[in-house]
């Protein structure tokens, strides 16, 4: 095979990685899936999977939103990550909520936004785990603040032997990431 093409068919291109999510609507909902457990998604619909900056190779973005209404932001880094790319997670995510709501309209309208990064590299220094879920809470009284309207979900496939025991569908999707199996 050319090693070209072996390069672009592995999960840790973000060309294919992209391809991947668009053009598979069963991976994209697996994947968002694993982000709500209180309840099953119906459908899942791409909302925007239109690549961001001037250069074909650059970064794509990948914007689902489901059959409720909630908005999924995947993301896949192949580099390590710094606390200004964490930052802006975070800043994706409320330009997300306050894209749902015009100004004077009810602020509790809008519908949660999950982002979802899947790290190549160990980029948690106080947390070596295979998946963290952040949103907000009171660190003092451990109260999950009541209208969380953004999480951040980061899987570190670094540590993909912590969910070997726990085969499901997503942590086998996982394990392909990690392991570079081509197609």
């Amino acid at each position: 095979m050319n090693k070209n093409r072996e390069n672009f068919i592995k999960y840790s291109n973000d060309l294919y990685f992209h391809h991947l999510l668009v053009e598979n609507e069963r991976i994209r909902t697996l994947i968002c899936q694993e982000l709500v457990s209180d309840r099953k998604i119906i459908s899942i619909k791409l909302k925007n999977a239109q690549q961001y900056g001037k250069n074909f190779y650059e970064k794509k973005l990948i914007l689902a939103v489901d059959d409720i209404g909630d908005i999924y932001n995947i993301e896949l880094q192949s580099y390590g990550l710094n606390e200004e790319i964490l930052v802006r997670f975070e800043l994706y995510n409320a330009e997300l909520l306050r894209q749902q709501v015009k100004q004077g309209e009810d602020y509790t309208s809008a519908h949660v936004v999950r982002s979802l990064i899947i790290s190549y590299e160990h980029i948690l220094d106080n947390a070596p785990l295979y998946k963290c879920h952040f949103r907000m809470v009171d660190d003092e009284h451990h109260i999950v603040y009541p209208f969380n309207c953004a999480e951040i979900t980061i899987i570190q496939l670094e540590y993909i032997n912590q969910a070997i025991n726990e085969i499901t569908s997503f942590n086998q999707l996982m394990y392909l990431f990690k392991n570079e199996k081509t197609l």
